[in-house]
């Protein structure tokens, strides 16, 4: 059978490779904050998450949808979990980059990928199969590889780490339904999304930038700016992503900014525009460019693997379809198949012509209908 990818599950492909290209550059920004404002990551996360909230108040009237949108009570709880979750993972990182140094602890975020994996197994019943835990395994250990931990880390750090993969896990799984809510009435849900989401995390981002002291420094918003503009486009892409092909090829997808971060940097490097990787040593380039390989390898492993109703798109929690998560209306399937949509016991009711009419009935009912036509 030639390898070949519905349009749907192409264009996840896309913007998940756009989510980890802009999450790359959101990479260099920090570090170029880092270089002039010194490495306080609780100031850029303050900050950054203002200027993220100030762009969603903004864009915010633009992106809503020409239709009424669907009742709070079908979503909020979508949001505040995605929002929440995320927070929560951001607060865990910048805990754990207190107590160690934080070349031990980005490369262990590769194991996001296999906790995203078992989240969905144990708690939405979507496994995948078993092709692809060999590529969920695969590509986490070619995560590592591009960029291994310097050293071993503590006990402590270790739980932490996996408790930050936690929470970012509990959150990548409410975003595919959070955007999904909004797909019946907006062109651009997955935008409008992310503006729901960052107005929620900007409010905290305001907090954090006051409590800081130094909300009214120009160099600070300065360098903070091309970071939140990198990060939001990159949430964007990323939102999309989970909605079309779902959060573990999604993470999988996620894990090759590591290697877009080497390029990149080797490119600035040689440039001579900042020092960002060590780029001696051909055994590590040759190291990476297998961890590369392997990744891409894994990726179109996973992709191929799949259920036939995760092509699609139904079947699961994780790949809901969207008319799914509406209301309908009255009679309107939403495009779903009959048998998905009512109920069985409705569904073996009889043909109302074929019930016989007791005796002695049908001329009452023949009167009934003349007397409705004469009135």
């Amino acid at each position: 059978m030639p390898f070949a990818l519905s349009a749907t599950t192409t264009a996840g492909l896309l913007f998940g490779l756009g989510a980890a290209f802009f999450h790359a550059c959101s990479y260099v920004a920090s570090r170029r904050f880092f270089s002039a404002c010194g490495k306080d990551t609780t100031l850029l996360f303050g900050f950054s998450h203002l200027h993220m909230g100030v762009f969603s108040v903004v864009l915010f009237p633009l992106l809503l949808p020409g239709k009424p949108l669907p009742p709070i009570g079908g979503w909020w709880y979508f949001m505040l979990g995605t929002a929440g979750f995320y927070m929560t993972g951001q607060w865990l990182m910048l805990h754990t980059l207190r107590h160690t140094d934080s070349s031990k602890v980005a490369p262990l975020l590769g194991l996001k990928i296999p906790v995203v994996a078992m989240i969905s197994a144990v708690f939405l019943g979507d496994p995948p199969t078993a092709w692809g835990w060999v590529a969920v395994f695969l590509c986490t250990a070619a995560a590592l590889s591009i960029s291994p931990p310097t050293g071993m880390p503590e006990l402590r750090v270790l739980g932490l780490v996996i408790l930050t993969c936690g929470g970012y896990c509990m959150s990548d799984i409410f975003i595919p339904l959070f955007v999904r809510s909004f797909d019946s009435v907006s062109s651009f849900p997955a935008p409008f999304a992310v503006c729901l989401v960052y107005i929620v995390c900007g409010v905290v981002g305001v907090g954090t930038s006051w409590r800081s002291g130094k909300i009214r420094d120009r160099r600070v918003h300065l360098y903070a700016f091309p970071h939140a503009v990198s990060w939001i486009l990159a949430m964007v892409c990323l939102f999309a992503c989970f909605a079309l092909i779902g959060v573990v090829p999604g993470n999988m997808l996620q894990s090759t900014r590591g290697i877009m971060s080497v390029v990149m940097g080797l490119w600035l490097t040689r440039a001579g525009l900042m020092h960002l990787d060590d780029v001696s040593g051909k055994g590590v380039f040759i190291r990476r460019l297998g961890g590369a390989c392997a990744m891409a390898g894994a990726i179109v492993l996973f992709l191929t693997t799949r259920k036939p109703e995760e092509e699609s798109g139904a079947g699961t929690i994780d790949n809901v379809p969207s008319q799914a998560l509406h209301h309908p209306a009255p009679g309107d399937t939403g495009g779903l198949p009959v048998s998905k949509v009512l109920p069985v016991a409705a569904q073996e009711l009889p043909d109302p012509v074929a019930v016989p009419i007791p005796h002695g009935v049908a001329p009452d009912l023949e009167r009934d209908g003349e007397r409705s036509r004469v009135d």
